[in-house]
């Protein structure tokens, strides 16, 4: 809401949501029309592209509608809540004129730089990865209330679910892509953990992802036999030494970049939909690994 608000170039016309309440509330924030109907809000004069913002179970029934009318579509991520309904939305939003979602890590200056880095062979052969992508938010109440449902399994996932597809991105986005998933270890919350994967050119990232963590952090190191860097932040680090500081990581950079796109301004590269549907693939090899562990730990003599 914050980010279209400020925008130039684009306005809100129609907002929906199940709960009509809640449409009424951000229909006003917006200064927007509050339908109770979702064909009335898509199909509403003048529209050029919809904003999907609602539980990810209901993303694909949404994508869907929006996808049907030709619009431009913006999906915040995760684009789902299963590889299966990946696949069918990227077979509607196929003739999309405009697809994006929200890996907001890829227009943030350090880890620009670090990409540019890897593929420039600044820090040579990569041996190993780590990437880190955690807060504190279970226990300041950020996903109670209203936004309880980014706790349930079946809707957001929970906290690992919902920071480790950044990790996944931002992993295949500077090493290229992910092979084979190797490990994963979940509290007993399920609301933060460690999963380890492997790229096709056979680096080694770890990660760690969730809203458990006393401090957060949002960071990517690359270890190779010339040099290591870590994006963190706004910096950039060789070893311990700033080599670059620039605008740290927000979340709004994603959905900027695809209204700067759709309102025809100079625009970012915006994440492809056969990423968005990748990414979904490697969490569902974390979520199927992190449930065999579970069955394994509940049979265990």
């Amino acid at each position: 809401a914050r980010i279209v608000r400020s925008h130039p170039g684009v306005r809100v016309v129609s907002v929906w949501d199940h709960d009509h309440g809640r449409a009424e509330r951000w229909a006003s924030a917006l200064a927007a029309h509050a339908c109770a109907d979702l064909d009335l809000a898509l199909d509403a004069e003048a529209l050029h592209g919809a904003l999907v913002y609602s539980e990810t179970s209901r993303h694909r029934y949404l994508v869907s509608a929006a996808a049907r009318r030709g619009l431009a579509v913006y999906v915040e991520k995760p684009l789902a809540a299963s590889q299966t309904d990946a696949v069918a939305m990227s077979e509607a939003l196929a003739g999309s004129p405009l697809f994006s979602t929200g890996f907001f890590l890829r227009y943030a200056d350090a880890f620009l730089r670090l990409r540019h880095a890897v593929a420039n062979g600044d820090v040579g052969q990569v041996h190993r990865a780590a990437v880190r992508v955690v807060h504190g938010g279970l226990r300041h109440g950020w996903f109670d209330g209203e936004h309880a449902w980014m706790r349930e399994r079946a809707e957001g996932g929970g906290g690992f679910f919902d920071l480790v597809i950044h990790c996944l991105d931002v992993a295949a986005w500077v090493l290229g892509p992910i092979d084979l998933v190797v490990d994963v270890r979940l509290r007993l919350s399920g609301h933060h953990g460690v999963a380890v994967v492997r790229t096709e050119s056979g680096v080694a990232v770890e990660m760690e992802a969730g809203w458990g963590a006393s401090t957060p952090a949002i960071q990517m190191t690359v270890r190779g036999d010339r040099t290591t860097l870590t994006a963190t932040g706004g910096r950039l680090l060789a070893g311990s030494t700033a080599v670059a500081t620039g605008r740290p990581p927000d979340a709004g950079d994603a959905p900027r970049a695809w209204l700067d796109a759709l309102a025809n301004r100079a625009a970012q590269p915006l994440v492809s939909l056969d990423d968005a549907v990748d990414r979904v693939r490697a969490t569902d090899q974390l979520r199927r690994l992190a449930s065999t562990d579970d069955r394994r730990r509940s049979q265990a003599p």
